[in-house]
């Protein structure tokens, strides 16, 4: 199916499995482990022994008395967080920083904030240590032109520690930078953010695509964060990062203590995690397992890469892939990282040779070529130039979407502030196909979590699937009839072809409908099993839980389709488990 770079070592199994066949193993007594499982091993190690630690702290000291204890002055928000500190004086008080008043508008598919003055005030960043104050600008806050840096130092706008600033001013560790600016932030999807569940201390939601999570480079109030703080009337604080266009399952923390109960069960790798993604082409049957390790090629265009694991900045990753359906162009596939490295699902896909299929970063024709980076074949340096012009004087392509007329700097110009002014985006640009599905616990006896205090114990929550998600299915499951209490309807499809199907009266069973249906086909067909990579479509859950013929061919069914009036989250008890991973549904489309 893809040609592998002989010198790293991987081959493809018989099973499908991507595996490295160089992969030290470490013998422990009579077990041997990977070195990846003796890393990871050592990484869990270590967050549990941090979580130890802070347990006892708790037992010993409360918040308030440690804080005496240390002589320092936090402040904290009504809820118990610490404030971020950005600004200090001699007398060691802090203060927060205060939010403008804004305005925001929807236009079509975008949610607008207008433009607003803001006091910009951030402590230098490891990156940005012993440069000058002007190439940081330039190179970090890359939607404005230098002219226009050069003439905020010049006038004296900005400051360093309380300090009028140059543009050969060196910035240090520890500095504060001050900037007040005009800003513009760029549009987002309006999408509105739906609440899965909420407690005293944890607020789950379905993060829309196109969203950073909380304020960062441009964005501030068009954040997950800011937009729940308006709309809620408090702050939240995630416990979970997905990509600005990533959507799917994310956890907020409304107090401390639920942002250390959710914080530490993820550090610990006690949380098992399920992404959906659409990748370009046909994703190889069976389990497909990446284990790669990846690192930052350039921060400023969040570029990743397969690298080895003796270079600098190195970290271990690993990620096991199913194909669920194929559409003739694209694959949906099921992703499980087994570490959470940025942008490790994207860069796993794309180093196979399935880029996600509107990825504008790693299935973008125009920077990678036709290989699309298979095997990590490019030159970063140059890949990293291309990426540079994206928003400026190129707008986003990818794959799927090649003319996109999107965001790009106009002739246009802010009479207020006199900065150039940017195209707005096309929606198209700001999503991309990969969605945290489903997030369940994996607590276990050497656990550090205290699940009776927060009740998480054995917690699981999955969202609908996206729509991107179902539109292969749509044409099937728009040829089922409705269902009743009487009627049933269900079709076996191989390939995007009707293999067989059947439509009866459900009281008038006397053996279950899909066991019917499959035997149906293999007495026609002549065969004696199921071509591999099946589809069954249904309009009721029950015949699929108590069918023979389903448990006997589920490793040649890669997905059960269910049509449902809506979404109505799990659909099979407990005593189905083995199919819990084949179950999609496509509720009807509202009109």
């Amino acid at each position: 199916m893809f040609v592998l770079a002989r010198s790293l070592g991987f081959k493809i199994s018989l099973e499908g499995t991507l595996f490295r066949t160089k992969m030290p193993h470490i013998k422990r007594g009579l077990t041997e482990i990977s070195a990846f499982d003796e890393l990871l091993q050592a990484e869990v190690k270590q967050a549990k022994k941090i979580q130890t630690q802070k347990l006892k702290r708790r037992k010993l000291e409360d918040t308030n008395s440690l804080i005496k204890k240390k002589g320092i002055k936090t402040l904290r928000d009504e809820k118990g967080f610490k404030l971020r500190a950005i600004e200090s004086s001699k007398d060691g008080n802090k203060k927060k920083q205060e939010d403008p008043e804004y305005e925001v508008s929807i236009e079509g598919d975008l949610r607008i904030v207008k433009p607003y003055y803001f006091t910009y005030k951030t402590f230098c960043k490891q990156r940005w240590r012993e440069r000058k104050l002007l190439d940081i600008f330039v190179t970090e806050f890359r939607d404005r032109k230098e002219s226009y840096y050069k003439k905020c130092i010049d006038e004296g706008f900005v400051f360093i520690d309380d300090q009028v600033a140059n543009i050969d001013t060196i910035v240090h560790d520890g500095n504060l930078i001050t900037h007040k600016i005009h800003r513009h932030e760029p549009p987002v999807m309006a999408t509105p953010i739906n609440i899965i569940r909420e407690d005293d201390d944890i607020l789950v939601i379905n993060k829309p695509s196109g969203v950073p999570v909380h304020p960062t480079g441009r964005y501030r109030f068009n954040s997950v964060t800011k937009i729940l703080e308006k709309q809620l009337g408090y702050t939240v604080h995630p416990c979970n990062r997905l990509d600005k266009l990533t959507s799917g399952l994310m956890f907020l923390a409304k107090t401390p203590k639920g942002a250390d109960i959710m914080g530490d069960q993820l550090k610990a790798r006690e949380v098992s995690k399920e992404y959906i993604a659409r990748v370009v082409g046909e994703f190889p049957k069976g389990e497909i397992t990446v284990e790669n390790p990846l690192r930052t090629y350039d921060p400023r265009v969040a570029l990743n890469k397969v690298c080895d694991i003796n270079e600098d900045s190195a970290k271990h990753s690993k990620t096991v892939f199913q194909c669920i359906s194929f559409d003739g162009q694209t694959s949906i596939v099921r992703c499980k990282p087994l570490t959470g490295r940025q942008h490790q699902i994207r860069v796993h896909l794309q180093y196979i040779g399935f880029p996600i299929a509107n990825d504008p970063i790693y299935s973008n024709v125009s920077i990678w070529g036709s290989t699309l980076g298979k095997n990590g074949e490019a030159n970063f340096q140059e890949i990293s130039e291309k990426l540079h012009e994206i928003g400026k004087t190129k707008s986003i392509q990818s794959w799927f979407y090649r003319d996109i007329k999107g965001e790009v700097l106009s002739e246009e110009k802010c009479p207020e502030c006199d900065t150039e002014l940017c195209s707005k985006p096309d929606p198209t640009e700001l999503t991309l196909w990969l969605h945290a599905f489903k997030y369940a616990s994996k607590l276990d006896l050497d656990s550090t979590v205290n699940t009776n205090e927060c009740g998480l114990k054995n917690w699981s929550y999955q969202t609908p699937y996206p729509e991107w998600a179902l539109e292969g299915h749509r044409k099937f499951t728009e040829q089922l009839q409705s269902s009743t209490d009487e009627n049933y309807h269900s079709l076996l499809v191989h390939k995007d072809k009707i293999l067989s199907e059947t439509s009866v009266k459900l009281r008038s069973l006397q053996i279950n409908p899909i066991d019917n249906m499959i035997n149906d086909y293999l007495r026609k067909a002549g065969k004696d099993i199921l071509p591999e990579g099946c589809t069954i479509y249904s309009t009721s859950v029950d015949p699929i839980i108590t069918s023979k013929e389903i448990q006997k061919y589920q490793s040649n069914i890669i997905a059960i389709v269910v049509r449902t009036d809506k979404y109505r989250g799990t659909l099979i008890p407990d005593s189905s488990e083995h199919l819990l991973d084949k179950i999609i549904q496509v509720p009807d489309l509202v009109h």
